[in-house]
């Protein structure tokens, strides 16, 4: 965010505040959102294991992937896999 901000010639201040009027979340919550949003897709649509799918979308341990998973989704990455082959 900060190379972002020096690149971009404003403060990482008001480059987040900008992002979070425009876009309705903080650059980090967005990034967040996208990152599950991706972990879904792969738990899904591939037979990848969850530490792989962890790293795959840029969290650097399973124990962050799994909180910030359950935040979002309300379940493990495990059981969303379980509730959803079912149905599929």
């Amino acid at each position: 965010m900060n190379n972002l901000a020096v690149k971009i010639g404003v403060s990482p201040y008001h480059l987040s505040r900008i992002f979070k009027e425009n876009l309705g979340s903080t650059p980090h919550k967005y990034l967040e959102n996208i990152r599950i949003h991706k972990a879904k897709s792969l738990l899904l649509n591939t037979d990848h294991n969850i530490m792989e799918i962890c790293f795959q979308i840029g969290y650097k341990n399973l124990s962050s992937f799994y909180k910030h998973f359950k935040k979002i989704c309300g379940c493990s990455p495990h059981q969303f896999r379980i509730n959803n082959k079912k149905v599929n």
